[in-house]
């Protein structure tokens, strides 16, 4: 296989199961790294577009064309749109208060306009733009976007775990609502900046319940949601989910795990081996707190035990800050050799 091929032709042969030739690298430069990368005020990279750009710009000259410009203003977008405090600071991205207080508050809510409500309007609003500024041969990677499991979650809060219990029906309404949002947002994130490049369905909870309840209350959402949108099937789970893997729907085409510390590479392709694995480079042991030549075992493992076909060097988590320049330049020059 040419190892000369773009990065968006070689990330779609490896999305599709393929031998890309240069296995794609794809990971997230966060928000916080951003900003003490370059010295910017978090809410001067958060509200001047042309600065946001350009420092992301900055970042892809520096490492390489794995890092994608991006819509970024944190997670949590859809639980702001519904009425939630959510606060981004410089440490973190945080829920200050949850939408829904009481089962009744259930009622009050609507399925958003993408296109004109909340913070989902300001992210395809930015989406938009950037999609303009930008050659359209520069990939532009979506907004992260939240599984209805997890959406669920992030409106009710630790309550969403005694309702599993209490008032399972509830939940299934819950569920259905959160289902719809995440249909809306993707269609809508699919409509400005098309299908090429995957929109990451978050669903970092799902690791906290049992089999059973994710059977019930996880997996038939997932199914909706593949079957209502028209880009790729993916799921992704930071944590150790390996209890829930068989609930993933047939329909799925890509997963995105978690780091070593907390799964096995190995495992997953032993489990999955007709799904395309994104992953699993260490972000805090390896490329934060690690040496160039840590990196570098690093990618080698990967390419190891995820093997060349079907697979995409993963950075769960994202970029952190003060992750050491000289570590990601180690990341795409590995890659590059043990391809």
């Amino acid at each position: 296989m040419s190892s000369n091929k773009s990065y968006s032709n070689r990330l779609q042969i490896a999305l599709k199961g393929g031998d890309p030739g240069i296995i794609p690298i794809f990971g997230t430069i966060t928000i916080r790294y951003i900003t003490s990368r370059t010295g910017l005020e978090l809410e001067e990279y958060l509200s001047d577009r042309q600065k946001l750009l350009e420092t992301q710009l900055e970042i892809r000259e520096d490492f390489g064309d794995w890092i994608l410009p991006r819509p970024n203003h944190g997670p949590f977008v859809e639980t702001a749109t519904l009425g939630g405090n959510v606060v981004v600071e410089e440490e973190q991205t945080a829920i200050r208060s949850f939408p829904l207080q009481t089962r009744r508050d259930l009622l009050d809510l609507q399925v958003p306009n993408p296109f004109e409500d909340g913070e989902m309007a300001k992210i395809l609003d930015l989406a938009s733009w950037l999609r303009n500024k930008l050659d359209k041969e520069v990939p532009i990677r979506p907004a992260m976007a939240l599984h209805p499991f997890s959406l669920a979650y992030y409106l009710r809060g630790k309550k969403f775990f005694t309702d599993l219990i209490e008032d399972p029906s509830w939940v299934h309404d819950l569920l259905k609502f959160a289902t719809e949002v995440a249909i809306e947002y993707a269609k809508a994130q699919e409509e400005v900046l098309g299908t090429e490049i995957p929109i990451f369905h978050s669903d970092d909870i799902a690791e906290m319940v049992s089999p059973s309840h994710y059977e019930e209350f996880g997996f038939p959402y997932s199914q909706k949601l593949f079957e209502q949108t028209d880009g790729w099937n993916v799921i992704h789970e930071c944590g150790n989910s390996e209890h829930l893997w068989n609930l993933f729907p047939d329909s799925t085409e890509v997963f995105e795990l978690g780091p070593q510390e907390t799964v096995d590479l190995r495992e997953v392709r032993r489990a999955m081996p007709e799904i395309t694995l994104v992953g699993n480079v260490s972000t805090t042991k390896v490329l934060l707190n690690g040496k160039p030549e840590d990196v570098r075992k690093d990618v080698k493992r990967c390419l190891t035990d995820g093997g060349r076909e079907g697979l995409v060097l993963g950075l769960a988590g994202g970029v952190l800050p003060n992750v050491p320049e000289e570590n990601l330049k180690a990341l795409t020059r590995a890659t590059k050799e043990f391809s």
